[in-house]
């Protein structure tokens, strides 16, 4: 199954404030029929992900007029080290492991084939159409701070700003 997710809005969705350049901003998914929506929020209308059908957010910044965001990496490379941490056992590489599917599934490298409940956790199911592999990925909740040293790792071992 293929979702269509829209992209970033020019304002908050709950102050109505227009995002300016360099500004940070949270999008969150929120589970809508067969779907998701997508809703942006400026730092001080963001509440959390604490609404019962919040599927998950993420923090990014608004790019300044005329320059395109640098690049993170080749999605291929990005692809590899996530496929080399699928047996990971130390819990902070799994949460790269996790937070690098993120990546992928925005850049549309992955897509979300299914979503299931198994004793009480949360799976998502993704595919690499490229590949035609599937992986099961437990949905983890990142705090902010792990999100944070997550990105350090990531751009020390991809040598760029993320």
């Amino acid at each position: 199954m293929d979702w269509k997710i829209s992209k970033r809005s020019k304002a908050c969705s709950k102050c109505q404030k227009v995002f300016e350049a360099n500004s940070v901003f949270v999008s969150a998914l929120f589970e809508q029929g067969d779907g998701f929506l997508r809703k942006d929020y400026c730092e001080s209308c963001w509440e959390g992900c604490n609404e019962k059908d919040c599927f998950g957010s993420w923090r990014s910044r608004i790019p300044e007029e005329g320059k395109k965001p640098p690049a993170l990496a080749d999605p291929r490379v990005l692809f590899n080290l996530f496929v080399r941490l699928q047996s990971a056992q130390d819990p902070h590489q799994q949460n790269l492991a996790y937070f690098l599917a993120l990546m992928l599934l925005r850049k549309r490298v992955l897509r979300i084939e299914d979503t299931r409940t198994e004793n009480g956790q949360e799976y998502i199911i993704v595919e690499n159409p490229e590949e035609e592999v599937e992986f099961k990925l437990l949905v983890r909740d990142l705090p902010e701070h792990e999100i944070e040293l997550l990105k350090e790792d990531l751009s020390q071992v991809l040598e760029t700003t993320l």
